[in-house]
């Protein structure tokens, strides 16, 4: 993931003062598509590409039902800064679930469509 870095200077007219440590500040991935949007549950193609930024080093999808536990999925591929694959496990139950996908510095926030395994 893409992050910045660097020392915070504040001026005024008493003069400058300059931080001793670096603010970070990175990149947070976000989502915004993903296809398909529609799954039947005795599907046995059941990868999901995600296209969105700041994908790169992508590490895990977390599945959210719209009731019920969520799901993480690790095993990500063809990971990009603008695309990421994943696999929906066989036995994610049928349902409406929202998307995230988190790097090794942050987690996106929830897609805006849902994924639906009828």
């Amino acid at each position: 993931a893409t992050a910045k870095t660097g020392t915070i200077s504040v001026t005024s007219a008493a003069g400058t003062g300059t931080s001793t440590s670096s603010l970070i500040i990175v990149a947070v991935p976000t989502i915004t598509s993903f296809t398909p949007t529609t799954l039947l549950s005795t599907a046995t193609a059941r990868n999901i590409t995600i296209t969105g930024t700041n994908l790169t080093g992508a590490t895990s999808v977390t599945l959210t039902p719209t009731t019920g536990t969520a799901t993480v999925v690790t095993g990500l591929t063809g990971v990009s800064a603008t695309k990421a694959t994943f696999a929906v496990p066989g036995a994610l139950a049928k349902g409406t679930y929202k998307l995230q996908i988190t790097t090794a510095v942050a987690t996106s926030a929830q897609s805006t469509a849902s994924l639906t395994i009828n």
